[in-house]
């Protein structure tokens, strides 16, 4: 008589360490599923910054072409007119403070 209540024992301590185990091994998977998730996002984030990175570099020597073609023409604009002007013109552009 004892020795099915040892059986019964043995088997619901079994059925405990075998749910103690699986749910922990459970809990192993979904902490590495969340980080291969961050890890992705991560190197998606990265990938996005590198391509945002590069715009902003063509966008910068876009600018900076600009910015040397509107001093070459202002240079080209200001030099036939160097000479030009009187001094009334002058004094209405540059006016003098008493």
């Amino acid at each position: 008589m004892h020795w099915w209540i040892a059986t019964v024992v043995c088997i619901c301590v079994a059925l405990i360490i075998q749910y103690l185990c699986s749910s922990k091994l459970l809990r192993m998977k979904q902490q590495i599923s969340i980080k291969n998730m961050a890890l992705r996002d991560a190197r998606e984030e990265g990938s996005r910054l590198e391509g945002q990175a590069k715009e902003l570099g063509n966008q910068q020597k876009s600018l900076i072409h600009s910015i040397d073609r509107l001093r070459v023409d202002n240079q080209a604009h200001a030099r036939p007119n160097q000479g030009k002007g009187t001094a009334r013109t002058r004094a209405r552009i540059f006016p003098r403070r008493a």
